[in-house]
């Protein structure tokens, strides 16, 4: 790789990032977000169908009707303030009782209750907001109470609604400040250590520096044509486009590709790079290389939706000065060949600085990168229900691509992009060559076949996909052709079956054995709803008859 550093003729700025992820007992952590909403969930039933109990629950609400205003100001006051004070506590993973709020408050949410999280578009229910506080709180330093505070609402007494304000310092020095407007709903059922109410609503804001909208930030496009300064430096501008979408850079031809052009501001030596992983607690510690690999195998997974609009990546500016800037941005992004497929917001966070080297030479390298967690969706097992589309998609693109007429070999190609070392297991129906071969001894271990053949159709098998996704599954997909002649005679179905592997550090299935099963003549009706035509010109070759 060419390692690219822009050169400054005057000072201005680029990134500088912050976030270390929760180095805390991450099993611990885990459970707890898993657990998040069970606390209500068939018990209540059960409880409401017991008639004594029912009676109870009827005298414990006379009771709270009954009790004077004085009372439940006071009560609400006392339940506001314990919230409060543990959302303090689950503000820094530095925080001492920091997994005794987090089970707190995972206990007062109710499982039905909704977060707005920095005037994201989308809400986030109990997990996914369990997820995103927990991953949050390693990239702030200790946070004390006095740095809080809290205002009640006039509301009636079954309802407390009330906001939290937390100041903040990052791992940066940076003070923020991050504000709950909560809605609590009565729960006598369900008294939480004198708690009468459980969360129903939360709506999230402040700074707003690891996800949704900061405030003073402009989309990249904007931005960059807004400062008058960048304008008028050329390399200055430049450098924020780093990560300008595709469809704005002459040297991209796909737009619906993850942006590159920003992998050249790093450095193999200068260059700080984490990435973080589901389950893990602190965020993972990765070379310039490691991350390429990464982000090579998140770009086969990931795209932004092809009818998306321009704002389908964003830089947000958070501070700028002279020599440094730090800076989010966030791509939204579709996993695998669905065209319905939820969007989800990936965020990276990251820091620039200008560096002078030998005869003052003055230039701009991103120093600080930290990919951050996408609380919508859990990684792992959308990977493994996604890559089999993937896989056969990226099969079709390969067949359509081919010049005609192809030796059946070439249509195995594919594989190579999902293998980690640029070898697999390869099996072939009954014959005899059954081992460990490079991708060059496959793709030539039959060339004796005496005809190419043309696929007509495939089909995905999406039964049965183990959830939580294992380590290691097994897919499989199958293909109609015909023989690549003047009467090709009748249609054959292959069935291709592929084991993969997680592989924690690239987050992604790599392919490690590939079976081609023998030819089976199929016959009209079978399954043929679920084929999907491949539309192509030409012959082009695709598996041995």
């Amino acid at each position: 790789m060419n390692y690219f550093f822009i050169k400054m003729i005057m000072p201005t700025a680029f990134l500088l990032l912050l976030i270390s992820f929760i180095p805390n007992d991450c099993s611990k952590i885990n459970k707890i977000i898993k657990n998040v909403g069970k606390r209500m969930g068939s018990g209540r039933l059960l409880m409401w169908r017991d008639r004594e109990t029912r009676v109870k629950m009827d005298d414990r609400y006379l009771t709270w009707k009954n009790l004077p205003d004085e009372e439940i100001v006071k009560i609400k006051d006392s339940n506001a303030h314990r919230v409060k004070n543990d959302l303090v506590g689950i503000s820094s993973i530095e925080n001492p009782y920091f997994n005794e709020s987090l089970l707190w408050i995972s206990s007062v949410l109710d499982p039905n209750m909704v977060a707005k999280v920095c005037g994201a578009e989308d809400q986030m229910n109990s997990y996914q907001f369990m997820k995103y506080l927990a991953h949050m709180a390693g990239q702030y330093k200790r946070t004390y109470n006095r740095g809080s505070s809290y205002q009640i609402a006039t509301t009636d007494r079954d309802v407390l609604q009330f906001k939290v304000h937390i100041n903040h310092t990052d791992l940066f020095n940076m003070t923020t400040k991050i504000e709950y407007d909560i809605t609590m709903k009565l729960a006598l059922a369900y008294l939480t250590r004198g708690v009468y109410y459980s969360i129903t609503r939360v709506e999230l804001g402040g700074n707003c520096l690891e996800h949704g909208v900061v405030s003073y930030s402009d989309p990249i496009d904007r931005l960059i044509d807004d400062i008058e300064e960048l304008k008028s430096r050329p390399t200055a501008r430049l450098f924020l486009r780093l990560f300008t979408p595709q469809r704005y850079q002459l040297d991209d031809q796909d737009p619906h590709k993850l942006p590159r052009f920003w992998l050249s501001g790093l450095h193999p030596d200068d260059t700080k790079i984490n990435v973080c992983h589901e389950g893990v607690a602190d965020t993972v510690g990765y070379t310039v290389d490691q991350f390429l690999s990464w982000y090579k195998h998140f770009g086969l997974m990931w795209h932004p939706k092809e009818d998306g609009d321009k704002d389908d990546m964003e830089l947000q500016v958070i501070e700028m000065k002279d020599d440094s800037i730090i800076a989010r941005v966030t791509m939204k992004l579709q996993m695998g060949r669905n065209k319905e497929e939820k969007v989800h917001d990936w965020n990276f966070k990251f820091s620039a600085k200008q560096k002078i080297f030998a005869d003052d030479v003055k230039v701009w390298y991103i120093d600080h990168l930290e990919v951050l967690c996408t609380a919508t969706v859990d990684l792992k097992d959308q990977s493994l229900l996604s890559i089999r589309d993937i896989v056969a998609g990226n099969f079709v693109d390969d067949i359509l691509d081919l010049p005609p007429p192809s030796q059946w070999y070439s249509s195995v190609e594919f594989v190579k992009r999902f293998t980690k070392h640029g070898s697999v297991e390869f099996h072939y129906c009954d014959y005899d060559k059954t081992a460990i071969v490079t991708q060059i001894e496959l793709f030539v271990s039959d060339g004796k076949v005496e005809r190419n053949v043309k696929f007509l159709k495939y089909w995905v098998d999406h039964k049965d996909v183990p959830l939580p996704a294992p380590d290691s599954a097994t897919f499989r997909f199958k293909t109609l052709s015909v023989a690549d002649t003047k009467d090709p005679g009748k249609e054959h179905e292959h069935e291709w079956k592929f084991d993969v592997k997680w592989d924690q550090m690239d987050q992604f299935y790599y392919i490690e054995k590939l079976e081609i099963g023998c030819e089976k003549q199929y016959l009209p009706g079978q399954n043929e709803d679920e084929y999907i035509s491949i539309f192509y010109e030409g012959f082009i070759g695709g598996g041995k008859k």
